[in-house]
C-alpha cells in the first residue's frame, strides 16, 4: 500500500493556515456589529417571551379581575414592544451582514436592507415612543454591560 506524501514545502503553510484559523481577524466595526447584532436577537427574545407570557395569564384570569385587568392594560406595551425588538433584531442582523460582506454592492445592499427596518419617531407619551424608549434603555445597557454574554463573546475573540 502507498501513502501519499505532500512535500514539506506544502506542509508547512498549511499548517501555518490552520493555525490561524484561515480567516482575517474582524474590525472594531465588525465586532461592534455582531454584539449589536447579538443584543438584539436576546432583546426580541425576551420581548417574545414578555408578550406570550401576558398572553398566557390573560388566558387563565377571569374576565374583570385585578389580574385580567393589569395584563389587557400592560398588552399593548409588550405588543408595541416586540414589535419594536423585531424591527430592530432585522436591522442590527443586516448591519451586522453588511460589515462583515466583502464590499461593495454585497455591503450596500445589507446596508440598504437595514435602514428599511429603522422606525420613525412617534410622539412622546405614546405606547410605542415608550416601547421605543424601553428597548433603547435595555440595549444601552446589555452593551454597556461586560459581563453581558453578547459582549464576553466578542472579547473572546479579541483575545485570540
Amino acid at each position: 500500500m502507498s501513502r501519499f506524501r505532500l512535500p514539506a514545502t506544502a506542509v508547512v503553510p498549511l499548517l501555518l493556515l490552520a493555525a490561524c484559523g484561515g480567516e482575517p481577524e474582524p474590525t472594531d466595526a465588525q465586532r461592534t456589529a455582531r454584539r449589536d447584532a447579538c443584543v438584539g436577537e436576546e432583546l426580541l427574545i425576551q420581548a417574545r417571551t414578555r408578550l406570550a407570557d401576558l398572553d398566557a395569564v390573560a388566558g387563565r384570569t377571569e374576565p374583570g379581575s385585578a389580574a385580567a385587568l393589569l395584563t389587557e392594560r400592560g398588552r399593548p406595551l409588550a405588543a408595541a414592544l416586540a414589535e419594536y425588538a423585531e424591527r430592530r433584531h432585522r436591522e442590527t442582523a443586516y448591519r451586522d451582514s453588511a460589515a462583515s460582506a466583502p464590499g461593495g454592492e454585497e455591503a450596500d445592499r445589507f446596508r440598504r436592507q437595514a435602514a428599511s427596518y429603522q422606525v420613525g419617531a412617534y410622539p412622546a407619551g405614546t405606547v410605542q415612543a415608550n416601547a421605543i424608549e424601553r428597548y433603547e434603555e435595555d440595549f444601552r445597557v446589555a452593551r454597556a454591560n461586560p459581563d453581558h454574554p453578547c459582549n464576553q463573546e466578542a472579547e473572546e475573540e479579541t483575545a485570540r
